[in-house]
């Protein structure tokens, strides 16, 4: 008898044990607001939301999106009511900063740094070093990321005037002299300029950018650990005396002040100039355009080195500004699970790529070519055509689900710092290989520090000095005004010595100073 009871008791234990092992847990519900929203049309269905969905698997929460058309008053009115949302997108740090100073968002990120190490490591040292106040980590934001410009330059009209790729500032006036005048594009009619801008009759556009052949663009730290603004030394000056030297000698295209932007890339696709200022995947993809798809513009344009100076410096804060309400990071088992997804949705791990991409949601797919590029592609076996007949990405899974998608990867794409490029075919061709090459030249070009970025500047102090600057660059230029001590001192009491003020006082702050 006591072996039968025995018996029964083993087999309850291990029926109990079992019943703990199968048991599902709740899941963990969460809710995700941007504040700010690209788009602010109707969600999907949550029944039918596959986002929604891929949460639910992989983390084993129940998301559920908003994105208000009046994010800011909605947040505001939800947290006055103690309901507030979970893990909150801002459109960027003041936005956030707002919210912070009252206390209502987590404070200290830091107390999590060994949850979202993978995080941390994508957003870089420099943002993380701009989000952290008193020793704070204050917010979270996806890696930095922009348009990658950078000097661009015709390298068959290079290799038509049997020229060779500029290395110094004589070299660079010799070969913008020659595009200007030897017939560069071999048609015989004087209709070719070296270089132009799109001054808009505002400002000198594009060729500001020449400056960093000469020294730093913005604000910086000089050798003797005083803030300067480039508009004060020597060598602004020389970079003046350079454009004047292009506009004597007729190099700049006469309508370079006047004309703005479209107009100056109608006439610079089809061939009337040969530098221009531009990312190069966006010039690529326009010229190709405006060549009726010819693949003969991938012969047209190379990146151009900066051979005694940088390219500005990259943007360090994110797209968006990620933070968690006070009243969430008080819940644990929610914390727990918004650093899982945290730590995972940056380009680190393949969900990242399936959120902020649409990787192997219907019929997407990724491959990493032979040049590091990440190329997505849409396989057409799998998803032709047809099941994509309302023209919609991601709405082939349910109405309303390209919106889901474009809201959710607002949350955590890093842009163009992700180095994803898509194309229509599984294999690229070797006109996409051309521009992800030039592309990547741009990005391993050196940069200038980005100091200045750190820097909050008043709006209205920059804007008089700024009147100041274009005018005395403008007459420099035409021949009208070649005082440039003078201008400095105009200069200075427009506002430049407030802003310079302004900026030992924000540097220092940031630690930069001592």
């Amino acid at each position: 008898m006591k072996k039968i009871l025995a018996m029964l008791l083993s087999m309850m234990l291990i029926l109990s044990m079992t019943s703990v092992v199968v048991a599902e847990e709740e899941p963990v519900k969460l809710d995700f607001f941007v504040v700010n929203p690209w788009v602010t049309s109707e969600l999907p269905d949550p029944a039918i939301d596959i986002y929604k969905a891929f949460f639910a698997e992989k983390f084993g929460v129940d998301v559920t999106l908003y994105n208000p058309a009046e994010g800011k008053t909605e947040l505001l009115t939800r947290m006055t009511a103690g309901n507030a949302p979970d893990l909150i997108a801002f459109s960027n740090f003041q936005a956030m900063w707002e919210f912070y100073e009252q206390g209502v968002l987590i404070e200290d990120w830091n107390a999590y740094a060994d949850q979202i190490a993978d995080y941390l490591t994508a957003m870089g040292e420099a943002q993380v070093d701009y989000y952290t106040r008193d020793g704070k980590l204050t917010a979270l934001a996806p890696t930095p990321g922009e348009q990658f410009f950078g000097w661009m330059i015709r390298k068959d009209w290079l290799n038509n005037l049997g020229l060779s790729m500029p290395t110094n500032l004589d070299e660079l006036y010799d070969v913008l002299y020659a595009f200007t005048y030897n017939d560069p594009d071999g048609n015989g009619v004087d209709d070719t300029y070296g270089i132009t801008s799109a001054g808009g009759g505002k400002g000198i556009g594009e060729l500001t950018n020449l400056l960093g052949l000469f020294g730093e663009v913005d604000w910086y730290i000089d050798e003797n650990g005083e803030v300067v603004s480039p508009v004060t030394q020597d060598y602004y000056e020389e970079f003046l005396a350079f454009l004047k030297k292009l506009y004597d000698n007729g190099i700049l295209d006469p309508n370079w002040y006047t004309q703005g932007w479209d107009e100056r890339k109608a006439q610079l696709f089809a061939g009337s100039f040969g530098m221009c200022w531009y990312p190069p995947l966006a010039l690529y993809e326009e010229q190709y355009s405006a060549t009726n798809q010819s693949e003969a513009a991938a012969d047209w344009w190379t990146v151009m080195p900066m051979f005694q100076g940088k390219l500005p410096a990259m943007t360090i804060t994110g797209a968006i500004t990620l933070s968690v309400s006070a009243q969430a990071a008080a819940d644990e088992a929610k914390m727990a699970k918004i650093c899982e997804i945290i730590n995972t949705m940056n380009p680190a791990h393949d969900e990242y790529y399936m959120i902020a991409h649409a990787v192997d949601f219907d019929g997407y797919r990724m491959k990493v070519l032979d040049n590091g590029t990440k190329y997505i592609y849409r396989d057409y076996e799998e998803w032709p055509d047809a099941a994509f007949a309302d023209g919609g990405r991601m709405r082939a899974s349910g109405e309303g689900n390209y919106i889901a998608c474009a809201v959710y990867a607002q949350m955590w794409r890093a842009t163009s710092a992700d180095g994803v490029l898509s194309g229509a075919t599984p294999d690229p061709d070797e006109y996409f290989i051309a521009k992800t090459t030039e592309k990547a030249t741009i990005d391993a070009q050196p940069r200038y520090a980005p100091t200045a970025k750190y820097l909050n500047l008043d709006a209205a102090v920059v804007e008089e000095a700024n009147l100041v600057q274009n005018e005395f660059v403008l007459n420099y230029i035409l021949g009208e005004d070649n005082d440039f001590a003078a201008f400095v001192e105009n200069w200075k009491i427009a506002g430049g010595e407030d802003l310079q003020a302004q900026a030992v006082e924000q540097l220092t702050d940031w630690g930069f100073l001592k």
